[in-house]
């Protein structure tokens, strides 16, 4: 089993899992975790749904068969680009000038000096768990000199039910030393970005009315930041799991996420969502995907609103971490 040395120990790798929650900043905490840090590697990109793929399978949803071809398409288009691309190595494209404003987060992973293999077998029909396991246990003997882990920043992650989550905990950390972040960000603000986002997506640019009906009705999995919180611990332990502030990371309380860690974190990546500058936010190309996601104001009439619809969610957040942050509900 692949392992790394400390004190004279060996260790197993460790595999972190983010845990979303979309539009809080995930894609910052990759660049800073993976990028800015080397602590963790992520393979050839971000995130690629697999454990959702897995529980799509096993519950014969219709979102399987697409999960699928979507894996199987993304590993021919890797295959393709490896023999025509020469690209900087992924330390020398982390220091330099170019790599800020001139290159997404998918391709700083997929053409970096750690990717070493194709992943034929796991960019695949058939997903299984092995192959999931198998992945990033290669990924890792490739990395493991100047990297602690490896991990999966799948937003899907979040959609994973108890059950799921508690079928794979065993083979899990058989072969790792599993960590899991979840990053949440003030409920309304994430919840707006959403809306954004998804208005653009079909078509209007109404975000508004959008955000006011889903308030209504049972809202996106992303907004249960306690539910979510508590179905990973119950199932790996509180001492594994290990929740994020966005808006107090970024102010620079950064030391509980390095005790989790037991890794020094000496610098944090740019992050559009902070300080909250909604449609005035500054235009990185390489978080692109915050930007965009705010084209409408969110004024404070809006906001009030929008609290008094969801002051549940600030509440439950308290009952479980004792506190509100002080930069939500402003």
């Amino acid at each position: 089993m692949p392992a790394h040395i400390i004190n004279g120990t060996f260790m197993k790798p460790v595999l972190l899992l983010n845990i979303g929650t979309a539009f809080s900043a995930t894609t910052p905490l990759w660049y800073t975790l993976s990028l800015d840090n080397m602590y963790v590697h992520t393979g050839h990109s971000k995130g690629h749904g697999y454990l959702y793929g897995l529980y799509a399978k096993k519950e014969k949803s219709p979102d399987f068969k697409k999960i699928e071809n979507e894996l199987v398409w993304r590993g021919e288009d890797i295959r393709k680009k490896r023999n025509k691309s020469k690209m900087l190595s992924y330390v020398e494209k982390m220091k330099s000038k170019e790599y800020r404003g001139n290159h997404r987060p998918i391709e700083v992973t997929m053409w970096s000096e750690y990717i070493k293999f194709n992943g034929e077998n796991f960019f695949s029909k058939d997903l299984t768990l092995q192959k999931y396991i198998d992945y990033y246990l290669e990924h890792y003997n490739y990395i493991k000199d100047d990297y602690v882990g490896v991990a999966d920043f799948s937003n899907s992650n979040t959609q994973l039910p108890k059950d799921f989550i508690s079928s794979i905990s065993d083979k899990l950390l058989e072969n790792f030393d599993v960590k899991i972040t979840i990053i949440c960000r003030d409920p309304v603000r994430r919840l707006f970005s959403a809306a954004n986002r998804v208005s653009q997506s079909i078509g209007h640019r109404d975000p508004v009315k959008m955000i006011k009906w889903w308030v209504k009705g049972r809202m996106e999995e992303n907004v249960y930041y306690t539910d979510i919180y508590k179905k990973w611990s119950s199932v790996f332990g509180k001492e594994r799991v290990h929740m994020i502030v966005m808006e107090e990371f970024w102010a620079g309380k950064i030391q509980s996420l390095i005790d989790f860690l037991g890794f020094p974190i000496k610098k944090i990546h740019e992050n559009v969502y902070y300080p909250d500058m909604g449609v005035n936010a500054p235009h990185y190309d390489h978080l692109v995907d915050q930007w965009q996601t705010d084209f409408v104001p969110l004024d404070n009439q809006l906001y009030k609103y929008l609290y008094k619809h969801m002051s549940f969610v600030y509440d439950d957040f308290r009952k479980i971490f004792g506190y509100i942050p002080e930069s939500w509900k402003k």
